[in-house]
C-alpha cells in the first residue's frame, strides 16, 4: 500500500461522533489532566568547582585570543616605529647631504646621493 492510498482510505473513513455532553466535559478533564501532572524541577544551581573551571577555561580562551591577534598588531608597530626612527634621521642629515630616499621592501634607501 502506497502513501496516497492510505491517505484516501483515511479520508474515506467516518469521523467518530462526539456527545454534548462529551464537548461540555471536556475543558474540565484537560485542566484535571494538567494538575495531575508534577511541575518540572527546577534547574539545579553550578557548583563552585563547576563555576570556577568555566571561569578558568573562558579566561585561559581569552588570553590564548589575546596573545594569538596580538602577534601581527605588535609585528607591524615594530616596523612602524622602526621606519619612523630611519625617516626621523633621513630629515636630520637632510640638511648637510642633498638625496632623495627610496622607499621598498627592505626600508629607506638613498636614491641619489650628493655629499659635499
Amino acid at each position: 500500500m502506497n502513501d496516497f492510498e492510505l491517505e484516501s482510505m483515511l479520508k474515506n473513513l467516518p469521523v467518530p461522533e462526539r456527545s454534548r455532553r462529551y464537548w461540555n466535559d471536556f475543558p474540565a478533564q484537560v485542566r484535571a489532566q494538567l494538575q495531575s501532572q508534577p511541575a518540572p524541577a527546577p534547574a539545579a544551581r553550578p557548583s563552585f568547582s563547576s563555576l570556577f573551571w568555566r571561569f578558568t577555561l573562558g579566561s585561559a580562551c581569552l588570553a590564548t585570543t589575546c596573545l594569538a591577534l596580538n602577534q601581527p598588531l605588535h609585528q607591524l608597530s615594530v616596523a612602524v616605529a622602526q621606519n619612523e626612527i630611519n625617516l626621523s634621521y633621513q630629515i636630520q642629515v637632510f640638511p648637510r647631504h642633498l638625496h632623495a630616499l627610496m622607499a621598498s621592501d627592505h626600508g629607506l634607501h638613498y636614491l641619489v646621493a650628493n655629499k659635499n
